[in-house]
């Protein structure tokens, strides 16, 4: 590109790193800022001084004639004394015959004495107006000096305030009108002149009136020709604002700063008429005016930057540097249209295009200059164009394409990104991300995490714009999906948030949801939003698992891990989520624990985590007897190979639930046994005392919950196996009930509501078997230690008919008992 060169140092800030605060862009805007303030103020400052002192001069001047020509409107002595002489010549000449000499006219006259004192008089307080003005001026010029504490982008932005201010205010407007009202009240002292000389010596008078005239035909004659002619060399100090009001150009800081910018603040900037002008050129969908309000920081970096770009007189470097600073605003910039109507985008193309060098000696050949400062205009074009329908030039293709074959896989993959958003309607583009990403993943070249932010916002944009068939667009979400999953499961908990929230929002979209712009584009909404997206992507990725090739047991792990990683929100704070949100996160982390693929084996699941997936599981929602069967046993089986208390207790809960629900089947109980569930909760009764006594609790709620399920259906069903409870009655249960029981420290309603009622269950399957004796006579004193306390009754009840079904025995099948055991 002609006039362009390419900057000999690179610029020094790191990729995404553009406008953080210490970056390079904000030392340079301070740098010519100062140097365009000093010049400003030290020109303003002498012109100040000029002023000053060709106000004291002439004051000096004026007062002098003021001072004669006051003396003659006041009453004197002398006067007085000489027209009382005159009244007794003229009477005395009346007593006579002598004629009266005629009345020598009076020079100069009353009237024209007023009117000279009135038109000096308003030229010394215009002249001392002007002195007092011009001291409050050197006052506002030291106030706008004054030093800017800070990190280099905190002085760049208050000094962009002062800056806009100074412009709003119209400081350097009513600096400029000060030599205007010096030549008024110089002009005010001519017209005086006139007045005085009016009716005195002709040839005075004539001479004074054609010089006085000149000078005001020549004064408004350069002022109107400089207003019709802006480059003529008769300026005024006041041309160019005038020439601005009658031909507004586009003035970015003409406004007031408020906290936010609005439809009125904009309009007054001149942009509305500007971008009206230049829209049918530009390669941009503007977004409505409605819809345009920055915040205050933003627009402050914005107008700083249009500022060092388009207004100041930097050097090229300089220029490049603010141009390249736009590659590093993040994507939620509420001042993007502000750039925009800057011409940005074309001047970003042009030194684009500057950095590379074309060769037609031998066909068409690019040749690439500067890599890394074509990089940083690709990503400057590519945020200046977020969320538009403009694309690539095409006279630009080729140097995007040489610079998407570049060894560094950062400046490659910008170059990928541009050609991907400008071409949503090709296949080659759009696979190329996801080539990229893959790459990355697999080791082959290593991306930077603002490369990897890059290339994801880019996907997104993307995904919700693609212009493909049905069957390519699943080929690519069958390829993005498990690429995806990986680059998550990679970034672990070390890298960004806002990496993982464009992770998750791509595998949200990728799976079917609609993303809109302002979610995509919100940084606030992305990270309110985040558990939710996440949740429903990755349930959907391990529901509809053949949909997105994630069937492998590694992908699926790594899906289970993350979604493991979520569950402890869920638990912490459960009233933020909907209740959609919570089925399809229990339905999900069923399934996966269905398939074992949640275990504490698994490095990246920790215990915490595993208690809140087992929390979540409550209460478990199973489909048919399969799945039943394979949730006791890994029930039992986390019960045997954990000691963490809070896995077990949650184990309890879950099992409790399963155990007691309508589905429980025969199936089930004798999956139970064969997983040796009944010593698994055995063992926990008899070291709860010692561990914790809500864990002993718990696993004899547990086990009574078994007891009495498998004891209903045994009564309910004559196909179910009564040898089923041989295993119980030798095993320990009924005597490490009567153990615990003794100790006396169990609360009534446990007891009576859960012990016993599986206890009267269980006789009435098998009456006949001798511990019975022993467990009502234990039972029986824990019942009378209690004698009255609330829900004694239920204890004396149960035993009641623990009592009558041996009696019934007795009386059936001969067995004997003794008349105290009653």
């Amino acid at each position: 590109c002609p006039g362009l060169k390419v900057s000999e140092e690179p610029i020094v800030s790191e990729t995404g790193e553009e406008v953080s605060e210490y970056s390079s862009v904000w030392h340079i805007y301070n740098e010519e800022a100062h140097k365009a303030d000093t010049s400003l103020v030290e020109g303003s400052h002498r012109e100040i001084d000029v002023l000053l002192v060709f106000t004291g001069l002439f004051s000096a001047v004026l007062t002098t004639f003021i001072i004669q020509v006051y003396q003659m409107t006041l009453p004197d002595p002398a006067d007085e004394t000489n027209e009382l002489l005159k009244n007794l010549t003229r009477q005395l000449m009346n007593l006579g015959t002598q004629d009266q000499p005629d009345k020598a006219p009076e020079y100069p006259t009353p009237a024209q004495k007023q009117c000279v004192n009135g038109l000096w008089f308003a030229a010394l307080a215009c002249s001392l107006s002007t002195a007092l003005v011009c001291m409050l001026a050197k006052q506002w010029l030291y106030a706008y000096t004054r030093g800017i504490p800070g990190s280099p982008q905190d002085r760049a932005r208050k000094r962009q305030n002062r800056f806009i201010q100074f412009r709003s205010w119209h400081v350097m407007t009513v600096m400029n009108c000060l030599p205007l009202l010096l030549h008024a009240a110089l002009f005010l002292f001519f017209g005086g002149i006139v007045v005085l000389l009016w009716k005195g010596e002709l040839a005075i008078s004539v001479a004074t009136v054609v010089i006085v005239s000149l000078a005001y035909i020549f004064y408004t004659g350069s002022m109107w020709i400089s207003l019709i002619s802006p480059d003529c060399p008769y300026q005024h100090p006041i041309s160019t604002h005038l020439h601005h009001w009658l031909k507004p150009s586009g003035d970015w800081y003409k406004f007031r700063a408020r906290t936010s910018a609005t439809k009125g603040d904009i309009e007054s900037w001149g942009l509305i008429e500007h971008s009206r002008e230049k829209e049918s050129s530009l390669p941009v969908d503007y977004i409505s005016i409605d819809d345009i309000s920055p915040t205050s920081d933003d627009m402050l970096d914005a107008t700083a930057l249009i500022w060092l770009f388009k207004e100041s007189s930097s050097p090229e470097t300089a220029r490049s540097s603010a141009l390249q600073a736009i590659a590093g605003l993040s994507r939620d910039f509420t001042a993007y249209e502000l750039l925009r109507r800057a011409e940005a985008i074309e001047m970003i193309l042009e030194r684009f295009e500057a950095c590379f060098r074309l060769d037609t000696s031998v066909g068409t050949r690019w040749y690439i200059r500067d890599p890394y400062g074509a990089e940083k205009y690709c990503r400057g074009w590519m945020r200046l164009t977020y969320q538009t329908k403009a694309k690539w030039p095409l006279r630009l293709l080729q140097p995007l394409e040489m610079l998407r074959t570049d060894s560094r896989p950062a400046i490659s993959a910008t170059a990928v990104c541009a050609l991907a958003l400008s071409s949503p309607e090709r296949y080659g583009p759009q696979n190329d991300l996801f080539s990229l990403l893959s790459r990355h993943v697999d080791g082959h070249i290593r991306l930077p995490w603002s490369a990897q932010q890059f290339v994801l916002d880019t996907l997104l944009e993307c995904i919700v714009n693609w212009e493909l068939s049905a069957p390519v667009i699943a080929d690519l979400v069958s390829r993005g999906v498990p690429i995806l999953v990986s680059l998550l499961h990679l970034l672990g908990g070390s890298g960004p948030y806002t990496l993982r929230e464009a992770i998750t929002l791509n595998l949200y979209a990728l799976t079917g949801h609609f993303v809109e712009g302002d979610f995509r584009k919100e940084g606030t909404r992305r990270k309110y939003m985040y558990w939710e997206v996440s949740i429903e992507a990755l349930s959907d990725v391990v529901q509809k698992r053949g949909c997105y090739a994630v069937e492998g047991d590694r992908l699926l792990e790594l899906v289970a891990v993350e979604l493991a990683r979520l569950a402890n929100v869920l638990v912490t704070n459960p009233q933020r989520f909907s209740d959609d949100i919570h089925q399809s996160m229990k339905a999900t982390l069923t399934t996966l624990f269905l398939e074992n693929r949640l275990t504490t084996n698994i490095s990246e699941i920790s215990k915490d985590t595993y208690a809140d997936i087992l929390y979540l599981l409550h209460p478990p929602t199973l489909h048919n007897t399969e799945q039943q069967i394979l949730f006791t046993s890994h029930l039992i089986e986390t019960l045997n190979h954990n000691t963490d208390h809070n896995i077990l207790y949650n184990t309890l809960r879950l099992l409790d639930a399963h155990l007691s629900s309508d589905s429980a089947s025969a199936m089930v109980m004798e999956a139970f046994m064969e997983r040796d569930g009944l010593n698994a909760l055995l063992h926990l009764a008899n070291t709860g005392n010692i561990d914790s006594r809500k864990l002993q609790m718990d696993s004899l709620r547990a086990l009574s919950t078994f007891i009495k399920t498998s004891a209903t259906l045994q009564l309910e069903d004559s196909d179910f196996p009564p040898s089923f409870f041989d295993a119980i009655f030798q095993s320990s249960f009924l005597k490490t009930l009567c153990s615990l029981i003794t100790t006396g420290r169990w609360w009534i309603p446990d007891v009576g509501e859960v012990w016993l009622p599986a206890l009267v269950k269980l006789c009435m399957v098998r009456p006949d078997d001798p511990n019975w004796r022993t467990v009502e006579q234990t039972f029986r004193k824990y019942a009378n230690m209690r004698e009255g306390e609330y829900r004694q009754s239920d204890l004396t009840d149960n035993l009641y008919r623990i009592r009558e079904l041996r009696r019934h025995l007795e009386g059936g099948r001969g067995v004997s008992f003794f008349e105290d055991d009653f």
